[in-house]
């Protein structure tokens, strides 16, 4: 519907504004609220963002998506172990949720764990291949599945493992 629609088009704002137009039933839909809270992460609302994904990890602890939610927000605070914290926990509910391993990647590079980093990379590249369009959309930032997957690539051949 048009709240999608705009959220894909990276018209947050506008996007946010539609939210508050919806019905609570419609609006507390789990996935219009992970929407919502990625839509304030990406104008730098973090606190709006974690306390959106925070409430629907009190509610559906297993929730792995919104677990990942938690990992983005916690890395925008500069929580680097608390983001990988949820990166795990989210691998841990959904495996084949390749976006956690790719973030878990790029923070363990960063901090210079080269191993965990060529692990998480090659595992985000297996299971990039076979992400849903409905996850890839939600959560690439607007990349491609193959753009994705070029530049765990690359990273990887940074490190000299591939």
């Amino acid at each position: 519907h048009r709240a999608t629609m705009l959220f894909r088009a990276e018209r947050y704002c506008e996007f946010l504004e539609e939210m508050k137009g919806m019905p609570p039933q419609t609006a507390s839909d789990p996935d219009l609220q992970l929407l919502r809270a990625l839509a304030h992460l990406n104008r730098h609302e973090v606190r709006e963002a974690e306390a959106i994904s925070g409430g629907l990890v009190a509610q559906q602890s297993m929730n792995a998506t919104a677990h990942y939610v938690l990992a983005l927000c916690r890395e925008h605070a500069k929580d680097f172990a608390g983001a990988i914290d949820h990166d795990r926990i989210a691998i841990y509910l959904d495996s084949t949720f390749a976006m956690p391993h790719m973030h878990l990647a790029l923070i363990a590079h960063r901090r210079g764990d080269h191993y965990t980093a060529r692990r998480a990379f090659e595992e985000a590249i297996l299971l990039l291949a076979r992400e849903s369009e409905s996850r890839l959309l939600m959560f690439s930032g607007g990349f491609s599945r193959e753009a994705l997957r070029k530049l765990c690539r690359r990273k990887l051949q940074a490190m000299g493992a591939a």
